[in-house]
């Protein structure tokens, strides 16, 4: 058995329209049309379940079908979910991503005013029923306030690993510094959150964030790893691409993975451009009978 991890922040409905042909912006455009679970805390946890974790995960959904739909989903990636809680007064958040032909996003539209309304008593109430735990992942759809909170209540002996999440969202994460072990993040979101674009001057902002390592994915260019100091740039491994939706969540779950079974952080980044190649080639942003073994053979060289 792995390592107990327990995963804050989204659990959703993922809605994904696909265009039949390029994507003209202002105008009706013809599109398939499919909906699956997704969340950044969702999907890593689905991905570190079946990857031979115990993970629990503390969200908040709406009393409603797609809440329901979100449920069983993550009940049947192994996810134990005793600390989701329903909300009878908002509905269970979702992501919409507009795609292009190729599996490029265009546009992400994401409803997530449910998750404005949970508190720091609600995360504690949670974790009087886990108990401890190696890992505490979070992501930024979480209030600023609940960030603050479980950085602040964090055993030392626990690494906590944050994803920046969009843009505008990126900010939160701060709340958690100088607690953050683990940054994970993309170019677009680093650039905003660092105030820089050069991998030198990032490295150099996350040092000064008091943050040891962080993950930067690159999309179909790889990911690079900041670690005391260095930097380690991976190119992403060859893949048949059908949509990226989920890739940089598979990008962190494989890293965190590595990390919790001891690998060195070069090799962990390997397993998690092995999550993300997978994660690209499926439509939906979840593991499909993907494991460890599964995920160690895709990163090792091929001879």
């Amino acid at each position: 058995m792995g390592s107990r991890v327990i995963c804050f922040g989204a659990a959703h409905v993922d809605i994904r329209a696909r265009g039949l042909a390029p994507l003209i912006e202002g105008s009706s455009n013809p599109v398939e049309t499919r909906r699956a679970r997704g969340g950044v805390a969702g999907n890593v946890a689905g991905w570190l379940s079946a990857l031979g974790h115990e993970v629990f995960l503390v969200a908040r959904i709406g009393d409603d079908a797609d809440g329901a739909f979100v449920l069983s989903d993550l009940r049947r990636q192994g996810v134990r979910c005793e600390t989701v809680s329903r909300d009878p007064d908002h509905p269970t958040a979702t992501y919409t991503a507009a795609v292009e032909p190729t599996g490029e996003l265009r546009l992400g539209l994401a409803d997530m005013s449910i998750h404005d309304h949970f508190t720091p008593d609600q995360v504690d109430l949670a974790l009087e029923n886990i108990g401890t735990a190696e890992l505490w992942f979070l992501d930024t759809n979480l209030p600023e306030i609940v960030i603050r909170h479980l950085a602040g209540r964090a055993p030392a002996s626990v690494m906590i690993a944050a994803d920046t999440v969009s843009v505008s969202k990126a900010p939160r994460i701060l709340a958690t510094c100088p607690r953050l072990d683990v940054l994970v993040t993309n170019e677009t979101e680093a650039a905003a959150l660092l105030d820089c674009n050069d991998i030198a001057a990032q490295m150099d902002a996350v040092e000064a964030l008091g943050v040891d390592r962080a993950t930067i994915g690159r999309s179909a260019r790889g990911a690079a790893i900041l670690e005391r100091g260095t930097v380690s740039e991976f190119t992403a491994l060859a893949s048949k691409v059908v949509d990226v939706t989920g890739g940089g969540d598979a990008l962190a779950a494989g890293t965190l993975h590595g990390i919790l079974e001891g690998y060195p952080i070069t090799d962990a980044a390997r397993l998690g451009l092995a999550a993300a190649a997978f994660a690209v080639e499926i439509e939906t942003p979840r593991p499909t009978g993907i494991n460890a073994v599964d995920l160690q053979k895709r990163a090792t060289p091929q001879k």
